[in-house]
């Protein structure tokens, strides 16, 4: 099943916030650990409409635990 066009832009802006709270530095890595988390999420996800909001909160604490 794909995504709806409005899960995709909330995945895409999701990426891009984080990249502005992390440094474009960050970009790559933030993508790829985004993408991975996504893919595990999604399997799971009954709901995917609720996906970008878990996935954003997922990805900024592995960048803090990171960053520390």
């Amino acid at each position: 099943m794909e995504d709806s066009e409005t899960i995709k832009r909330a995945h895409e802006a999701n990426v891009k916030r984080l990249i502005e709270e992390f440094g474009e530095g960050w970009g790559d890595r933030i993508r790829v650990i985004y993408a991975k988390a996504r893919d595990a999420a999604e399997l799971k996800a009954r709901v995917r409409e609720f996906t970008p909001i878990f996935l954003y909160r997922e990805v900024r604490g592995v960048l803090e635990s990171m960053d520390t």
